[in-house]
């Protein structure tokens, strides 16, 4: 069984609902007949989106077997910060990106983005409509499947089971998730470490906060390890450049004039309303 998304396309149905009946005057049975064809369009709907539940979850299941993810099962309980940086390179280049097309994840987003236009479209050829995927995106199809006898409410629990059944087993789905974020999070924590200076790479050794006086840009300073001595660094323009003692100096006086100033005002604002009370009966 091929499990790979199809299109269907149905012919429009000339349906004449109750409205246009009465508006041209046909008669009851003309109605009647909508109602049979509405009751047609219901069945063909269910059934279109049973086979492609099923197809769904076939081509996950397909995708999990042909991708070897089950060989993660037994790691799924394990704190992603409590695996090895190889495991997760294993994780990351076997199932999440790898060749950036070939993977388990990149292969079910893919998949997913395919089916994310294959609900909408269900409905909408239900309804009579022509065009391509992105144009009956466009159009409320649940409202157009509505006035044929599909219930919003029931094409929306059509796209949610949809959505379920291509999803993956959902503990390793969260597991793979959680190798990825944990990657990501180390290796920024391993940039965080060093800083460039001059072209020279430098352990850091403490980092803290850098404010200007009307300047929101450079807030962080460093103090490295370079050729056995502890060196500032700072930046001038997201650029690394070498402080020194009199630029931190110059800050600390910058925060206290700052701190004076806030306490002032802050002072002022308790006070003013007796001030202003006393000024007025003056």
């Amino acid at each position: 069984m091929d499990p790979t998304p199809h299109r269907h396309r149905f012919y429009k149905n000339n349906m004449t609902d109750k409205t246009a009946a009465s508006e041209t005057g046909e008669t009851a049975e003309a109605a009647e007949v909508s109602q049979e064809i509405q009751a047609a369009n219901l069945a063909k709907f269910r059934a279109l989106v049973a086979e492609q539940t099923i197809a769904a979850k076939a081509f996950v299941e397909q995708l999990i077997v042909q991708s070897g993810i089950e060989e993660l099962r037994p790691h799924v309980v394990t704190p992603a910060a409590e695996l090895s940086d190889e495991f997760l390179d294993h994780v990351d280049n076997r199932f999440v990106w790898g060749d950036n097309d070939n993977t388990f994840a990149v292969k079910r987003q893919a998949y997913i983005g395919e089916l994310s236009q294959t609900r909408f479209v269900l409905a909408a050829h239900l309804s009579g409509l022509e065009g391509n995927a992105d144009d009956l995106l466009m159009k409320d199809v649940w409202d157009t499947a509505a006035l044929h006898g599909i219930p919003r409410s029931e094409a929306r629990i059509a796209s949610d089971a949809l959505w379920q059944a291509a999803s993956a087993d959902e503990a390793l789905e969260n597991f793979l998730n959680a190798c990825t974020h944990e990657k990501s999070a180390r290796a920024q924590r391993e940039k965080e470490r060093w800083r460039v200076l001059k072209g020279q790479r430098c352990l850091v050794v403490d980092k803290a906060p850098v404010y200007y006086s009307g300047w929101e840009c450079d807030d962080k300073a460093w103090v490295v390890e370079k050729d056995g001595k502890h060196v500032l660094v700072t930046t001038n323009h997201g650029g690394h450049v070498e402080g020194d003692v009199e630029f931190l100096q110059s800050k600390l006086k910058e925060y206290e004039d700052a701190i004076a100033g806030t306490q002032r005002l802050l002072a002022l604002l308790e006070v003013a309303p007796a001030q202003s009370i006393e000024g007025g009966a003056a």
